[in-house]
């Protein structure tokens, strides 16, 4: 924290994992591993309702398919 660089950035570059309870006033003891679980679970279930498909060139998907295919050959057999 000595140098401007630090300070200026300190508190944007800190990560802050959102499912983890960072308290220290001790409400966060036994059974607190319940709630990360659920946190998680309702997490991953609204990413995956909010997932949208990303549009693809078709002639790109054409082209890994061929990378894809070469190396089975070259490479499986």
């Amino acid at each position: 924290l000595a140098s401007q660089h630090t300070l200026r950035h300190f508190r944007s570059s800190i990560w802050y994992p959102s499912l983890l309870d960072r308290s220290t006033d001790g409400s966060g003891g036994g059974g607190a591993e319940r709630g990360i679980l659920d946190r998680a679970e309702a997490e991953w279930q609204e990413r995956v309702e909010q997932y949208q498909e990303p549009e693809t060139d078709a002639s790109k998907v054409e082209a890994l398919d061929e990378v894809l295919n070469r190396a089975r050959r070259e490479l499986i057999g």
